[in-house]
Order: C-alpha cells, then structure tokens, then sequence
C-alpha cells in the first residue's frame, strides 16, 4: 500500500511539473521512499514538501525549510545583537530565550 502512494505522488510531480518550482527534484518512487525513511529526511523530500506547501498556500515565492537549529542561532545572535551581555552579564535575566528540539 505505501509503494503505492509513492508511485502516486511521483505520477502527481510528473504530471503537474509546470506547476512546481524549477527547484524541486524529479525522483522515482523508490528514491522517495527511502528520502522519507531518513533521519533526518532527505533533502529531496524537504524540496517536495516545501514544494507542495508553496502550491498549496497559493505562493509565488518558493518556501524554504528552516531547521530549529537555524532558528535558534538566529535568535540566539539578535539576542546578544540587542545587548551587550560583556559589559552588563545581568543584562539577560529577565529576556525571553525560546530553544526549540
């Protein structure tokens, strides 16, 4: 049952390649299979999904993934961005720090 929702959703990408962005992948469905199986998934999984968001949010750009551990080095950089914890270490107490898994 589950080959056969591969095979369906590489017919899907097949069939409908004008509507996906130049960047996502053409794959077969054994590829797919085993992208989806990876821990983490496989960067043509992540293509397809992000793909398959960008079409169903009716979007001209394409949507990109965002691993939480981008997401926290980024937070983590405007935090001391937006203060100088060297010259005031008390400076932080009190701040919002939000560290996702």
């Amino acid at each position: 049952m589950a080959n056969n929702l591969f095979q369906f959703i590489v017919m899907f990408r097949s069939r409908f390649t004008e509507a996906f962005p130049k960047s996502c992948p053409h794959f077969g469905p054994q590829e797919l299979e085993t992208d989806i199986v990876d821990n983490p998934p496989g960067d043509r999984a992540e293509a397809l999904l992000c793909a398959l968001l960008g079409l169903l949010l009716n979007r001209k750009q394409d949507v990109k993934s965002v691993t939480a551990h981008t997401h926290n080095e980024e937070r983590v950089t405007a935090v001391q961005r937006d203060m100088d914890v060297e010259a005031n270490p008390t400076s932080i107490v009190g701040q919002d720090i939000i560290i996702e898994h």
